[in-house]
């Protein structure tokens, strides 16, 4: 009895290995599918149509979530372009210098925030004790706050045209047709 166990066991195992299909060879399949399907600048669309409201120095830090989701798309991205085909690379490879381009804006976004805050934390002392001497102390802050801001506009409004031109250069990349096979 043992031995016809056994021997069937043994037997349910090759049917099993012959007749069902390889579930991960279908799921790899499954992925590449869906990755040529959706477009690299689809996934990227929503973060660079946020940027401008995400690198604002009075928002509070939603920027967090979003370079979380930036870091994942990259890595797949990065992934995808292993097994892709030149074309496709070149598309990829656009695709992830313009996440480099976000993650990079994050950054600065931050170091401009707290750099703004330890503006607003330095005052100017004055110097003497008369008003004539604190008001110039108080025009002094004003102006290195307003100095801070100014130049974090400008350099807001340079990192949202180098984005809006990789993305642009992206979606041209893919918008490109196959090339024809001969």
């Amino acid at each position: 009895m043992k031995v016809s166990i056994c021997w069937l066991i043994v037997l349910l195992a090759l049917v099993v290995d012959l007749f069902v299909p390889d579930v991960s060879a279908q799921r790899r399949r499954h992925r590449k599918e869906a990755a040529t399907d959706n477009p690299p600048s689809a996934s990227l669309a929503p973060l660079v149509q946020k940027l401008d409201g995400m690198l604002g120095l009075n928002q509070p830090d939603g920027a967090v979530r979003a370079e979380g989701e930036l870091r994942v798309l990259r890595a797949s991205f990065v992934s995808e372009r292993v097994d892709a085909t030149p074309e496709r690379q070149r598309v990829l490879d656009a695709a992830i210098w313009v996440c480099d381009l976000l993650t990079k804006a994050f950054q600065e976004r931050r170091q401009a925030a707290a750099n703004a805050k330890v503006t607003k934390q330095v005052k100017v002392s004055p110097e003497g004790t008369g008003k004539a001497a604190k008001k110039k102390a108080r025009e002094a802050d004003a102006f290195f706050r307003t100095a801070t801001y100014a130049n974090w506009k400008n350099r807001k409004t340079e990192m949202l045209n180098q984005v809006n031109a990789a993305y642009n250069r992206l979606q041209s990349l893919e918008a490109q047709p196959p090339p024809a096979k001969p």
